[in-house]
């Protein structure tokens, strides 16, 4: 998924959260569609079986991944000269030398020794530009992201069992729901990104809206055992998720202004997500065995989640106080 988001940020320059929805929809339609092909292969080949189909699914993704080719090898170059930006004037300088027996030595300003003085962790701190670290407004944004991700994975694992075991569902019962979801996903990830445009609404703060909304409608859901009122709020959940999915990596890049650095800034993130999803996901596995009850552990998902929202919108608050008194 990283990867398929730098490809489509280097593909578009405008209307790039509209390209990141329909590009993540396909992966919605899969959300949609596999839970009822998951729930017909278990009938039909067990567990085993299922898991040999499903690994044998995914290396479809190889010759997908061969259809992304670098953009440079499709532009088409001109040799146009804009005079506007040519200068009138050009000045030549010249570069102070000093002759000696052997040869010529320019005088100190210019080294072509000067990168060899650079330690190795310098480079590698360059090569992946962790000097990204020291801005802790970037860190606070990653580690929301990664809070919110790790809730996401934790809610995707725990709401099929929930269905079942707290509630009563039967396997088709439980599939539906989770098929509705997933479409109601799909609809949100074309129609969200074409809202928050005409109404000029932020990636941070469509994600920030939609977190808070999410951890509501999951809390409500939460408490439900009525069929007809769980597939309404499937629905709505499966909507509102969308909005803190898709706009996740939308939001690293809307602040990192300089395109160079979204890839290791993705990657950055990523790393956090996998050190939340070992960390704080065990937290929740732990919470759902101490209590025995998917109830209590969806809850404590929501409060995680209005954590981020709340830290999200102090720091949002006190960096235009900041630069209000600032002006």
């Amino acid at each position: 998924m990283p990867a398929t988001f730098v490809a489509v940020n280097e593909y578009f320059t405008s209307r790039k959260s509209q390209a990141v929805g329909l590009s993540m929809a396909g992966t919605g339609v899969g959300q949609m569609i596999m839970p009822q092909v998951v729930r017909f292969l278990l009938d039909e080949y067990g567990y085993r079986g299922t898991t040999l189909i499903l690994g044998a699914l995914c290396l479809n993704g190889l010759p997908g991944a061969l259809l992304f080719h670098p953009v440079k090898w499709h532009m088409i170059e001109t040799n146009t000269i804009d005079e506007e930006k040519q200068p009138l004037l050009v000045k030549h300088i010249q570069i102070p030398q000093t002759t000696t027996r052997y040869g010529v030595v320019e005088e100190p300003g210019t080294s072509s020794n000067e990168d060899k003085g650079k330690t190795l962790l310098r480079k590698v701190i360059e090569f992946f530009n962790f000097e990204l670290l020291k801005d802790w407004v970037f860190l606070h944004l990653i580690n929301g992201l990664a809070l919110v991700y790790t809730c996401t994975v934790a809610f995707n694992m725990i709401y099929p069992f929930f269905l079942q075991n707290s509630v009563g569902l039967s396997r088709g019962d439980t599939a539906l729901c989770m098929s509705l979801l997933s479409g109601a996903d799909i609809v949100a990830r074309v129609t969200i990104p074409m809202i928050t445009k005409h109404f000029r609404i932020s990636n941070r703060m469509t994600f920030l809206l939609g977190t808070v909304c999410w951890a509501v409608c999951r809390s409500v859901l939460a408490e439900q055992h009525r069929f007809s009122i769980i597939i309404l709020l499937s629905l709505l959940c499966g909507y509102i998720r969308a909005a803190a999915v898709v706009n996740q990596n939308l939001a690293i890049t809307e602040y990192c202004k300089d395109e160079s650095k979204i890839p290791s800034a993705i990657g950055l993130n990523m790393v956090a997500k996998g050190l939340l999803v070992l960390g704080v996901g065990q937290f929740f596995g732990w919470v759902r065995d101490y209590t025995k009850s998917f109830v209590i552990c969806l809850h404590v998902q929501s409060v995680v989640m209005m954590f981020v929202a709340l830290t999200w919108s102090a720091e949002m608050l006190a960096r235009k106080l900041y630069q209000r008194y600032k002006s």
